[in-house]
């Protein structure tokens, strides 16, 4: 289960419960905004700030999906199958940060186009895990926690 504030006038929620539905709900007024349903049940839900996408890691990929109509925007491409881990949307919405699993034992981030899918810098991060990834809030740094007790500070490009 996921919460968040993409908009000021609505709390989107986004579950996933034991029929594998998962549904992105305005909980303010309880009408249902979009529901889908996956092969397997999703995890690592993410929404963007501004609330138009979601992405989950659904039957061993990252799937970005609009909001507003549960259709697929674009699935993740370059990871090895079934190294899902966690998942983190830049402030404007235009990258898409995930790391693999602790089973992977790969321990790197990736940086996505969330519109297209497509790879834009992949990087190791820590010499263990990968357990939670936070975007500044101008999008220019991001930090990794690791399950080696560390987090660090990573500087990103700029895109002219």
């Amino acid at each position: 289960f996921a919460l968040a504030f993409p908009k000021a006038d609505a709390l989107i929620g986004v579950a996933s419960d034991r029929s594998r539905k998962t549904e992105l709900k305005n909980l303010l007024t309880g009408r249902s905004v979009a529901t889908w349903q996956p092969a397997q049940d999703p995890y690592g839900l993410t929404l963007s700030r501004d609330g138009r996408l979601v992405v989950a890691a659904e039957d061993r990929s990252w799937v970005v999906r609009d909001a507003a109509t549960g259709k697929v925007v674009s699935t993740l491409r370059g990871l090895p199958a079934g190294t899902l881990g966690v998942a983190v949307f830049s402030p404007d919405g235009k990258t898409l940060a995930v790391s693999d699993d602790a089973a992977s034992g790969d321990n790197r981030v990736h940086l996505y186009d969330p519109a297209t899918g497509e790879p834009r810098r992949s990087f190791l991060a820590h010499p263990a895990a990968i357990r939670g990834i936070a975007f500044s809030p101008d999008g220019r740094r991001l930090v990794t926690g690791s399950h080696d007790s560390t987090a660090l500070v990573w500087n990103l490009p700029v895109d002219p």
